[in-house]
């Protein structure tokens, strides 16, 4: 029966299998593999993707113009985003924050990102390179709010990365793929 439940959990979208109101944390391999784990109990629930299996939500690498994560600084990606699950999960990133950094490290054939998921939108932090390494502290945090809300729309799917650096913080809806490496 675990087996079975196992099984059916790999083979419906990231989407419907996240509990809202929850840390993740992503690895991307290679391979196209997908693991996904809350943060603060991993144990708790895994998801795991192969590449070509699932399709969630707009592939943000081959979408048109600004939506590209190669440009740096400040993007927009034009999509509204719900307010109420902005703000409940930036709220929880900053109450995180407040405590402690994030420390996130990608291996030599993975990249990784973190991201609290709320009604549906999630709020991210990732190292959008293998071997690299970075860390958010809630001023850096703040920072990339603001850069993003000063060139986007407050409610704007977008994307802050900070010149020569792999890190990136952004908002979208929760299906959308993002940090592909």
């Amino acid at each position: 029966m675990h087996f079975l439940a196992t099984l059916l959990l790999t083979l419906t979208p990231a989407t419907m299998a996240l509990k809202d109101n929850t840390f993740y944390i992503t690895t991307r391999y290679t391979n196209g593999t997908v693991v996904t784990e809350e943060l603060l109990n991993p144990s708790e629930r895994i998801i795991v993707q192969e590449d070509g299996i699932h399709t969630i939500g707009q592939n943000v690498n081959t979408a048109p113009g600004p939506a590209r994560l190669s440009k740096r600084f400040t993007d927009c990606w034009g999509s509204q985003l719900d307010e109420s699950g902005v703000d409940s999960a930036v709220r929880q990133w900053k109450g995180y924050l407040a405590g402690q950094n994030m420390d996130l490290t990608s291996s030599s054939s993975s990249t990784r990102h973190v991201f609290y998921a709320a009604e549906g939108m999630k709020v991210y932090y990732c190292i959008n390179a293998k071997s690299s390494s970075g860390n958010l502290d809630l001023k850096d945090f703040n920072y990339a709010l603001e850069q993003m809300d000063a060139k986007c729309r407050r409610y704007e799917a977008s994307y802050f990365r900070w010149d020569g650096s792999v890190e990136i913080v952004g908002k979208s809806n929760e299906g959308t793929e993002v940090c592909r490496g």
